[in-house]
């Protein structure tokens, strides 16, 4: 197999490359060539990095954010869905043979449908 067929195979390599094609192609673009060596001196083309790091921090701080955000809504429902899933949650009959309302018929619903208002979503 070639790389070529390695990277159409492989999905993230082929990610990579498109962004690779696209970006030039951005770049061609917007100034009169690509990238050239000699575009900055050496102290040029660190200040360069350091800019586009500092670019990349506030995008990775975003992420971060929403990746929290995620895992909090995550984590609310998951606490929700083991609540409806937990067996003593469940209505039962005692050795007298009565049967005793379980959580779930009492909460009727209301746990779940606060959780998904909390997270934004529509109850039903």
């Amino acid at each position: 197999m070639t790389i070529s067929d390695e990277i159409l195979a492989n999905p993230i390599l082929h990610e990579l490359q498109n962004l690779l094609e696209n970006q030039t192609a951005k770049g061609i673009a917007k100034y009169p060539n690509t990238v050239n060596v000699d575009d900055y001196s050496l102290v040029g083309w660190a200040k360069h990095a350091q800019e586009e790091t500092l670019d990349k921090l506030v995008y990775l701080t975003c992420m971060k954010v929403k990746a929290t955000e995620m895992e909090m809504k995550i984590d609310k429902l998951l606490s929700i869905a083991r609540f409806y899933a937990h067996p003593q949650t469940y209505a039962w009959i005692d050795d007298k043979s009565r049967y005793i309302p379980s959580d779930i018929e009492d909460d009727k619903g209301n746990k779940a449908r606060k959780v998904l208002e909390e997270l934004g979503y529509e109850s039903y």
